[in-house]
This record gives C-alpha cells, sequence and structure tokens, in this order.
C-alpha cells in the first residue's frame, strides 16, 4: 500500500513539474524582444554563463554584464511606478536602480569598510536618475524639459545632495566616536543635530584613566621611600613630569584621542606638606572652545616609623604617605542630556 501511495505521488510530482514548465515556457514565448524581461533573461544567462567559466577575468566580464543587464532591466520596469504616500507620491525607481548601481560598484567591498561610501553616494546617483529620466522622450529621444519639470529636476537633485550630507554626516560623528571616546562623556544639550539616546552607559572621559594610571605610578615610586628622595624628585618636578606623563598615556595608548591629551603636574601653594595638583588637559574637539580640564590632587606627607635592630637603640626612620583625592570633574562634564 505504502508502495502505490509513493507511486501516485511521483505522478503527481511529475505531472505538476510538466505544467510548471510548459506555463513557463508560454510565458518566454510572450515575451517580447524589446522589454524588461528580456534584459533580466539576459542578466541570469550571463550570471549562469560566469558561474561555469574558469578564466577569473571572464568571469568576471560576464558577471558585469549580468549587472548591468539586471540594473537596466530594473529600471525599465520601475519606470513610472510610485508608492503613494499621504499628500504625495515617489517615484521609487530611480531609488531601486541606484542601489543595484551601488551594489553594482562595491559588490566586492561593500560587508566592510566601503559601506559608507556607496550609502553616502546612493542619493546621488538616485537623484541623477531621477533627473535624467526628464530629459528622454518615448523612442526613446532626447527631449528639453519644460519649465516644471526643470524645478522637479532642482527639487530632486537637490534632495539627494541633502540626503546624502546626511549620511555622510552620520558616518563623520560615528568615526569621532570610534576615535575619541571622550566625546561621548559631554553634554549635547545645545546641539542641534546630535541627540543622546542612551545615557546610562557613558563611558568615563579617557583623562580619567590617564589621571588614575598616573596615581597609581607616584604611589609605586615614591609611597614608603625616604622623605629626603621624595623632597630631591619634587626639585626636579619638570623633567618628572615628562616621564610621568610618558607613562600615563600609555594607559590610553589603544585610542587615537591620546595624543590630545597633556599631563601637567605642579604643587599647590599654601597646603601642609607637599600636595601635588595633576591635571588631565584635552586639546581634542570639544563642545567647549577651550577644552576642558580634569583635576586630581594627591597629598605627600611624612610618616615617622620607628625601628628597633638587634639589641641597639630604636631609630625613626621619616618615609612618605601618598594619598590622592577623587578626580574633580568639570560642569560641562557633570551636566549631561
Amino acid at each position: 500500500m505504502k508502495s502505490f501511495f509513493t507511486f501516485l505521488w511521483k505522478i503527481w510530482f511529475i505531472e505538476a513539474a510538466l505544467n510548471g514548465l510548459k506555463a513557463l515556457w508560454k510565458r518566454l514565448q510572450e515575451i517580447q524582444p524589446y522589454s524588461w524581461e528580456t534584459l533580466l533573461l539576459l542578466s541570469l544567462f550571463s550570471w549562469l554563463v560566469a558561474w561555469l567559466i574558469e578564466d577569473p577575468v571572464l568571469r568576471e566580464v560576464a558577471s558585469s554584464f549580468g549587472w548591468i543587464f539586471l540594473i537596466f532591466g530594473v529600471s525599465w520596469a520601475l519606470s513610472g511606478k510610485k508608492l503613494p504616500l499621504p499628500g504625495i507620491q515617489i517615484n521609487y525607481g530611480p531609488w531601486v536602480t541606484g542601489a543595484l548601481i551601488c551594489i553594482f560598484l562595491f559588490r566586492e567591498q561593500i560587508l566592510n569598510d566601503s559601506f559608507s561610501t556607496a550609502l553616502v553616494i546612493w542619493p546621488l546617483i538616485s537623484a541623477s536618475i531621477a533627473a535624467l529620466r526628464r530629459f528622454i522622450a518615448p523612442g526613446p529621444t532626447y527631449k528639453i524639459p519644460d519649465p516644471p519639470g526643470r524645478q522637479d529636476i532642482v527639487i530632486v537633485l537637490l534632495f539627494g545632495i541633502l540626503l546624502s550630507c546626511w549620511i555622510q554626516f552620520y558616518f563623520v560623528v560615528q568615526n569621532w566616536l570610534a576615535d575619541y571616546p571622550s566625546l561621548l562623556a559631554e553634554s549635547f544639550r545645545q546641539s542641534n543635530f546630535v541627540v543622546r539616546l542612551d545615557s546610562d552607559s557613558i563611558d568615563p572621559p579617557q583623562g580619567i584613566l590617564m589621571l588614575n594610571s598616573a596615581e597609581a605610578i607616584l604611589q609605586n615610586d615614591l609611597a614608603g621611600r625616604p622623605w629626603g628622595a621624595v623632597e630631591l624628585w619634587l626639585m626636579n618636578l619638570d623633567s618628572e613630569k615628562q616621564e610621568l606623563e610618558s607613562e600615563a598615556k600609555a594607559s590610553i595608548a589603544r585610542f587615537e584621542e591620546s595624543q590630545w591629551w597633556n599631563l601637567d603636574m605642579f604643587i599647590l601653594q599654601g597646603q601642609p606638606d607637599y600636595t601635588l595638583q595633576l591635571q588631565a588637559i584635552w586639546r581634542g574637539p570639544s563642545s567647549q572652545p577651550q577644552g576642558y580640564t580634569i583635576g586630581k590632587t594627591c597629598a605627600l606627607r611624612q610618616i615617622s616609623t620607628r625601628t628597633v635592630r638587634g639589641a641597639g637603640s630604636p631609630s625613626t626612620v621619616v618615609s612618605t604617605q601618598v594619598t590622592c583625592d577623587p578626580v574633580v570633574l568639570p560642569e560641562a562634564l557633570r551636566v549631561r542630556n
């Protein structure tokens, strides 16, 4: 019984396949030589030939012809088609054609760094195609657009340029945030273009990491050292500052913005013992024309330690204690969206 149903299934499947092939053949016979369907068939045929060819140069040529036939076929098929929207009708054919042209031009790199380039030039190509159609009459023949048509050309071209600029601006901002992550710590309240969407996951500016690294270096180099050696270190503060800046910058060296951070260090007057003021100064892009400064103070204090060696009398050793306060952010970074 099972074999009988299997036999019937095979007969039905073969009959359905034959009917489908007959319908397809009938549809192909109805296709006019001068039509967009012919271009699509030529596109499929070119890709089939490219798939069968082994020579890479000939395969690329056949594949390119496939894309060219596809672009012209789709452009022809969508000519005059409009998408109805409330109060307006959009001729979407040029935009689909422009997208296909961008994919064709950047098909080898579209999944990596060339995606942004393809997306930026897409509105320009699409607007140019829409404007070019105004110069073509049925036949096809060349024609000069009438005044309303010229007005439409100007509007479409300006819209394409504007959209391309906005897309490029998006990628520029994203590249800035990738190269200068400290920009995310600033406020965008006065910006007319940039809006912060997630204010809960804001990373601190890289200057904080540099100050914390400088604090760790001071703790390692000065804490516990004899007080006289620390005073000698403070006398050479200018040279020590350069070395400290180089070591602290290593903590943010993986970011391109590290070159825009400077570390300053000086002694605050009128403080007990010695109080060092550490400042991370941002000279890169900022909402503040003069940049901003992140501060941290570190106090160097004398501590006396009594030691006993053998049977002798105890001796007192004066060493150094380093204590640092938390980082102080400027007002521009404390106020965020």
